[in-house]
């Protein structure tokens, strides 16, 4: 058993566009280290910045679907990340539901191209400063770093005990439980 402090500190905003949609606009400070919590004027700062964001981004024209090029956000595009891809790279959801089921693109793919060539994803709870540390999983298995997507190529899957007995392989520390539910893998600190 381990345990630490950490703090979160949200502030939101939200504004109407011309077309009377409700545009949100969020920042949140979050962390392990308590000596890192904003001060008053850097909250007092981060305000007027949001504000002056929202300003702009409800001015800004609605696109219309297409294939466009973007920049993208590190903040925001974590979230697409660890949803979509993090998620199906968990091994138990390669294994079949009581019905039958799988819930991954990534079955059988070890190998294969996944991604564009840039990409290179791992997941990696050693990171001692990072809020998903942890030495051991649930499973009593050392922590350790997973090299995922490599160079658009997929080389591994997040592996409790269960699931890599399931692989014929071994675990990768990454049994994680909520309460007395049963562990299962699950991503620690997703990097891309």
């Amino acid at each position: 058993f381990t345990s630490y402090m950490r703090y979160q500190l949200m502030m939101s905003i939200n504004a109407l566009d011309n077309k009377g949609l409700i545009i949100p606009h969020t920042h949140v400070w979050y962390g392990t280290d308590m000596g890192n919590i904003p001060c008053y004027d850097d909250i007092m700062a981060r305000g007027e910045t949001l504000t002056s964001e929202l300003l702009d981004i409800i001015k800004a024209p609605l696109e219309k679907n297409d294939t466009l090029p973007v920049i993208l956000d590190g903040e925001n595009t974590g979230v697409v990340f660890h949803e979509v891809i993090g998620h199906s790279l968990e091994a138990h959801r390669m294994q079949e539901d009581e019905w039958g089921d799988v819930t991954t693109l990534f079955k059988d793919k070890i190998g294969e191209k996944v991604a564009p060539e840039f990409i290179t994803l791992y997941d990696d709870p050693t990171r001692q400063e990072l809020d998903g540390h942890y030495q051991f999983d649930e499973d009593g298995v050392r922590s350790q770093k997973v090299m995922l997507v490599e160079n658009c190529v997929l080389k591994n899957y997040l592996h409790s005990r269960e699931s890599a007995g399931y692989f014929k392989t071994r675990s990768n520390g990454h049994a994680r439980a909520y309460g007395s539910h049963t562990p299962t893998p699950r991503m620690s600190n997703l990097f891309v």
